[in-house]
C-alpha cells in the first residue's frame, strides 16, 4: 500500500508536526526531545515514509 506523492508530503508534515510543540508548549525537557525527535524519530520515520514500495 502506498500513499502517493501527496500522501507522503502530508505523512512528512504531520511526522514533522512534533517539532512545533515547543513554541505552542514552552517547557524545560524541550532541548532533549528535540534531540532525540531530530536525531532518531525523524530519520526513522522519513526513511519509512518515502521507502520505495
Amino acid at each position: 500500500m502506498t500513499f502517493g506523492p501527496r500522501g507522503r508530503v502530508v505523512c512528512t508534515l504531520v511526522w514533522s508536526s512534533p517539532l512545533l510543540l515547543p513554541v505552542v508548549l514552552p517547557g524545560p525537557g524541550w532541548p532533549i526531545f528535540w534531540v532525540f525527535w531530530l536525531v532518531v524519530a525523524v530519520p526513522w520515520g522519513l526513511r519509512d515514509i518515502w521507502r520505495r514500495v
